[in-house]
C-alpha cells in the first residue's frame, strides 16, 4: 500500500489540498497515515499559539546635539557658498589679455660714412608707443 506523503498530510491539515476525497478515502483505511496526520495537526496547534513579538528593537539612533550640528550646517554653507562666489567672479569678470606691441626705433644716422662703422647700439634712439 502505498502512503500519503508528508506535503499531501500537510496540505490536507491546511485545508490547502487539490484533491481531498483522495485523501479522506487512504485516511480510512490506514491508521499510520491518521497517526501522522494528528501528529502533524498537533505540531500545527503548537505554532499556531505562538505569537510574534509585537514590538521590534531599535538600534539606537546617534544624534548630535543641535548646536553641534548646527556648526557643521553652517561650516558646509560657508564652504559652498565662498566656492560658488570664487567660481562665479573669476567667471564673469574676466580680465582682458595684455596687448605687447613692438617698440620702434629711430636710427641715428652718422654725418659722414667713415662714421657709419663707429655707430653702434649705445647711438640709437628707442621709443616705445
Amino acid at each position: 500500500m502505498n502512503h500519503l506523503s508528508e506535503d499531501d498530510l500537510l496540505a490536507y491539515a491546511l485545508e490547502t489540498c487539490e484533491n481531498p476525497d483522495r485523501i479522506e478515502g487512504h485516511l480510512h483505511s490506514c491508521t499510520g497515515c491518521n497517526a501522522r496526520l494528528d501528529s502533524i495537526r498537533a505540531d500545527i496547534e503548537i505554532i499556531a499559539g505562538v505569537r510574534p513579538r509585537t514590538s521590534r528593537p531599535h538600534a539606537p539612533v546617534v544624534s548630535l546635539p543641535a548646536s553641534r550640528l548646527m556648526k557643521i550646517v553652517h561650516i558646509a554653507a560657508v564652504i559652498v557658498l565662498s566656492f560658488a562666489a570664487g567660481f562665479a567672479t573669476s567667471r564673469f569678470w574676466q580680465h582682458e589679455p595684455a596687448h605687447v606691441t613692438p617698440a620702434t626705433t629711430d636710427w641715428v644716422t652718422p654725418a659722414s660714412a667713415t662714421d657709419a662703422a663707429a655707430c653702434d647700439a649705445t647711438a640709437m634712439n628707442v621709443r616705445a608707443f
